[in-house]
């Protein structure tokens, strides 16, 4: 997704999430969010996998799964800054940052570590930070000595709802049929109109197939308590948690 993003004069499209200080300061972006990916899978359904569940269970329900990566920054040596007036801040090893950076004129890129106060900047990317700046100014200051840091790669997964999903539930059998439930949900609000009633003839071993739009589920047994059943598809094709 391309964003364009505003730095005083300049426009430029990046893949980033933007932050810009509102004082004419250090213009951050923080790029926790710039690998981010969206799936749209069942989770929790592996490819080939056996379930089975009883009346009145969900046995499908479209998700998405946000894995989330980013960055940060990890101080392997301790900092020490003179301040104006004589005042002097010292950061401590092993002190972490989330990952960000920044935009110059000269469309560089470098890496930042920020604290509530000051930032420092590495600005050609070779694992050392060699200047330092107040966090509402632009005039960057040498760090001697420069400070060396790890940039380790973070991730998280989450579980979110598409713009249209559906959900399906088993109702029991009735003779030689399997009857469902299929709920059409806006995000995680059911829409009642949408909600159907569908029945699927089995064989002499209590199987068959359910199929609805894109989702394929294979009927291993049912009864009117239980059903065992396989997903083979889903409104997305066939992806699934591997």
């Amino acid at each position: 997704m391309n964003k364009a993003i505003l730095f005083g004069c300049f426009l430029i499209t990046a893949s980033i999430l933007s932050g810009c200080s509102s004082n004419g300061g250090v213009r951050i972006i923080n790029i926790t969010d710039s690998e981010s990916k969206s799936y749209h899978k069942v989770v929790m359904q592996k490819k080939g996998e056996i379930k089975t569940a009883t009346v009145g269970d969900s046995i499908y329900r479209d998700v998405e799964l946000i894995v989330t990566k980013g960055y940060v920054f990890t101080l392997t040596e301790p900092a020490s800054i003179n301040l104006e007036n004589d005042d002097k801040l010292t950061l401590s090893r092993n002190q972490k940052s989330s990952a960000k950076t920044i935009f110059s004129q000269q469309g560089i890129f470098s890496n930042l570590f920020c604290t509530p106060r000051i930032c420092l900047k590495d600005p050609v990317g070779v694992g050392s930070f060699s200047e330092w700046t107040f966090r509402n100014k632009l005039n960057w200051n040498p760090l001697t000595p420069a400070v060396k840091y790890t940039k380790e790669v973070v991730q998280s997964e989450s579980i979110d709802y598409p713009e249209h999903s559906y959900k399906i539930i088993y109702k029991g059998k009735s003779k030689n049929l399997a009857k469902f439930t299929v709920q059409e949900f806006a995000k995680n609000m059911i829409r009642e109109a949408y909600s159907q009633d569908f029945d699927f003839e089995l064989n002499n071993s209590n199987q068959g197939l359910f199929a609805f739009k894109k989702i394929k589920i294979k009927i291993l047994d049912a009864s009117s308590v239980n059903i065992t059943y396989e997903i083979l598809s889903t409104m997305s094709g066939t992806e699934f948690i591997e």
